[in-house]
């Protein structure tokens, strides 16, 4: 399994500007490196650059551990190198924030030549609903398919010679 997670240095020097302010439109909001309850927001060695709890016990020691610096986990990372290295051909996206991680890598992925398959329903956003349809909307109709993880977990491989 490869994971991708947001990995920021302590002194973030590894941010421009776009990216250290996009989430901190407001002097009262708390940004990328600030301090909220469990340490600094998605930087290296707090709560917030960890895997979250539940996810944990599913990671393995021979996975693939992908650090990004940036939304979208193609861009500054060797992503793309561990694929094709691996002969992976189809990535199953969930996570959070599907209409901004999720979605920019899920897009990256696309335009890199890989199939894009999104459950639905692991993945989710603290954005209005009409954020997470709308990402939803196009991974159907323009980057790949959807399904649920339902149907991945009942899914039968396709042979075509037994019809």
């Amino acid at each position: 399994m490869i994971w991708v997670y947001w990995h920021n240095r302590a002194d973030l020097r590894n941010l421009g500007a776009p990216t250290l302010y996009s989430f901190k439109h407001r002097p009262d909001q708390v940004g990328i490196g600030e301090e909220l309850e469990h340490g600094p927001v998605l930087t290296e060695g707090s709560w917030g650059a960890q895997m979250t709890d539940e996810l944990q016990p599913l990671m393995q020691e021979d996975d693939i551990h992908i650090e990004k610096v940036r939304m979208n986990g193609f861009f500054g990372t060797h992503l793309d190198q561990v694929l094709r290295t691996q002969g992976i051909e189809t990535l199953l996206f969930a996570g959070v924030n599907i209409d901004q991680c999720v979605t920019s890598t899920m897009e990256e992925t696309y335009f890199c030549d890989y199939n894009v398959v999104l459950l639905e329903d692991a993945a989710a956003t603290s954005s209005p609903e009409f954020c997470q349809q709308a990402v939803v909307f196009n991974a159907r109709n323009c980057w790949g398919f959807t399904m649920t993880t339902q149907q991945l977990a009942s899914a039968q491989p396709y042979c075509p010679d037994s019809q």
